[in-house]
């Protein structure tokens, strides 16, 4: 399976630099802004749909551009879901924080890439739960489902899905 993709990835770089299309010159970074509850931005839809209604949700103060939510989802069970939204100022990168815990990361456990989330962003799992973490130009964004505690009965599927989706929504409305 790797071996068809690789070379799938090469014929297609191999007829992309043959075309005589221009390529397109690239756009312009996104900048986020940082207004008001960051965690107020936070979309809970596809969190919702697979955990289980919004019970709670609490933020520490945003200090300098960070800022820190829990949220409780679930019917019976309450699931904890803690996010951390980064945003540096004057719309600088983040991109080489975000390399450095990629990077501590990918030693202690199996990353997975998602594409077409920010400029660059992975899940993982470990003993607490399914984890995302994303960047985007100014704005560093984790999720992490804390299921460590729960049955694995209790544990729902489409958790990684409904982080992704979020991340998605939540990016829109930071930048607007």
């Amino acid at each position: 399976m790797k071996l068809v993709y690789v070379l799938g990835v090469s014929a297609l770089l191999t007829l992309s630099a043959c075309s005589s299309s221009p390529t397109p010159a690239p756009s312009k970074p996104r900048v986020y802004q940082a207004t008001g509850d960051l965690c107020g931005h936070v979309d809970h839809n596809a969190l919702a749909a697979v955990l289980g209604p919004l019970k709670s949700a609490r933020s520490a103060p945003a200090a300098g551009g960070t800022q820190s939510c829990t949220f409780h989802f679930g019917t019976t069970v309450p699931i904890p879901v803690e996010i951390s939204i980064q945003l540096a100022p004057g719309g600088a990168s983040v991109a080489s924080y975000y390399q450095g815990l990629r990077g501590v990361e990918e030693k202690q456990t199996q990353l997975s890439t998602v594409t077409g989330l920010g400029q660059d962003a992975y899940t993982y799992e470990d003993v607490t739960g399914p984890h995302l973490v994303a960047y985007d130009n100014n704005l560093y964004l984790s999720y992490a489902v804390v299921m460590g505690g729960l049955p694995q009965s209790s544990v729902p599927s489409g958790v990684v899905g409904a982080e992704v989706a979020s991340a998605h929504a939540t990016m829109e409305r930071l930048i607007q």
